[in-house]
């Protein structure tokens, strides 16, 4: 089996299960954000993970897809991990670090096909986290 079926299965599986975050404060533990929580912005603690799972569409023509997420300021979120897939979804893990406010953004493109053509449009998908310090530390 390949590796981007490999991957499809649990970025499909995680966006499914993972549900959208929301603003309000989380604490330690896992964030999960997906497609829909584009423009959010989300108070969190310092050594929380987050998790980004974006998924792709294809259709005839073409494949619409996603970057992988990268952070504004990785002093205050690490990515320790980031995957694409075929089917274009992309996913990224983060660590959140120290105090501050960082924006995780990815951008979604489309390919086309052979002998097909795309417009020239480019989708950002962004959020804004704050970290702040974790009490328990």
């Amino acid at each position: 089996m390949r590796l981007s079926a490999l991957l499809t299965v649990p970025l499909a599986v995680g966006a499914l299960l993972g549900g959208a975050a929301s603003p309000a404060a989380a604490g330690v533990g896992g964030v999960t954000l997906s497609n829909a929580d584009n423009g959010r912005t989300l108070t969190v603690q310092s050594g929380t993970d987050l998790q980004v799972r974006l998924a792709g569409s294809r259709s005839a023509h073409a494949t619409w897809t996603w970057s992988p997420p990268t952070a504004d300021d990785p002093e205050v979120a690490d990515r320790v991990a980031a995957l694409t897939s075929e089917d274009g979804s992309a996913m990224a893990d983060f660590r959140m670090q120290e105090p501050g406010t960082t924006g995780i953004t990815a951008y979604e493109r489309c390919v086309p096909r052979a002998a097909r053509a795309c417009p020239h449009l480019v989708v950002l998908w962004k959020v804004t986290i704050r970290v702040q310090d974790d009490p328990a530390r």
